[in-house]
């Protein structure tokens, strides 16, 4: 059986081959049938109550529709989805009063971290992707080159300076980082920063550095954040992570120290935890309210966790 991963998908065709093609692009940005994704500020329009539709943008009010393909900063083609285009639409220079004012009753913004556990799959990739975009390019709106204002071209996957003695051409970045169960056979290393709930634990996590293998980015950031030397780092798995543009790809690590030291204060707390202590805890316990918890089920955190304590 194929296993999930929140946040991707590979039912949708990104249509590559399509984006170059001015006309082709005006073609699916205008199919009656074609899905619209209404961002604003990295916030996902939606409808208090979707009812039975697998996408909410199926229920989008026709005159909005027309209304976000019309007056919408500027409108991503996505790709195909069975056989709709899917497009994002990017609300951002909207003042949150002028969006009530054109929003349809009970639709309102919402962020994706709290819809992806209510909704199909499908949809939460669709959503992460068009917010991934939308939110690159609400941060590039001027050249970093000269200064001049960009412009969107290739479908909404690249970006151009409007300067044509510049001419610099930008595309979509995704920041690799990297996330890592660190074990040392029996127990698990979980930490905590200070700014996040006080229950609430989770894995060794940090960006790669320029210049940087993943696995040296592994090494570097355990050590950094727990004075733990690791060896036999192996790759497991990785997840797209729109938050706002990061690729967090998921290691494991026998430690080969024991001894914690929060060196450079990214973490508040840091311990050493056995498969017992873990596999007790309950999985749907609230970060906010509960004395332990383990990272939200949408999670590759969550995944590295659960499958460490399977392998018993």
């Amino acid at each position: 059986m194929t296993r999930i991963i929140l946040y991707a998908s590979d039912t949708l065709d990104r249509g590559t081959q399509h984006r170059s093609d001015d006309n082709a692009i005006a073609r699916r940005l205008s199919d009656p049938d074609a899905l619209v994704l209404p961002v604003w500020r990295g916030q996902h329009l939606r409808p208090g109550e979707v009812g039975d539709v697998t996408i909410a943008a199926d229920a989008l009010p026709g005159e909005f529709r027309r209304w976000l393909l019309e007056n919408a900063d500027y409108a991503v083609y996505l790709g195909q989805f069975g056989d709709r285009p899917v497009i994002a639409t990017g609300l951002s220079a909207l003042a949150e009063e002028a969006l009530i004012s054109v929003c349809p009753a009970t639709w309102t913004p919402v962020s994706l971290r709290t819809i992806s556990p209510l909704v199909d799959h499908h949809e939460a990739a669709l959503l992460a992707y068009a917010q991934a975009l939308v939110w690159w390019r609400d941060h590039n709106r001027f050249c970093g080159v000269c200064g001049h204002r960009t412009v969107v071209i290739n479908g909404g996957h690249a970006i151009r300076c409007a300067d044509p003695d510049c001419n610099h051409t930008i595309f979509p970045r995704t920041d690799p980082a990297v996330i890592v169960l660190v074990h040392d056979g029996d127990r698990a290393l979980l930490g905590r920063p200070a700014h996040w709930p006080a229950g609430l634990h989770s894995v060794i996590a940090g960006f790669v550095e320029p210049g940087e293998t993943i696995e040296g980015a592994v090494r570097r950031e355990v050590a950094e954040e727990t004075g733990i030397i690791v060896d036999e780092v192996s790759y497991r798995d990785s997840q797209p992570w729109p938050f706002p543009q990061s690729l967090m790809l998921g290691f494991r690590a026998r430690a080969t120290t024991r001894e914690i030291s929060l060196n450079d204060q990214e973490l508040e707390h840091a311990a050493w935890y056995d498969r017992q202590t873990l596999m007790a805890v309950d999985r749907n316990a609230d970060p906010a309210t509960a004395p332990f918890a383990l990272p939200r089920g949408d999670s590759i955190a969550r995944r590295l966790i659960e499958e460490w304590l399977q392998e018993v």
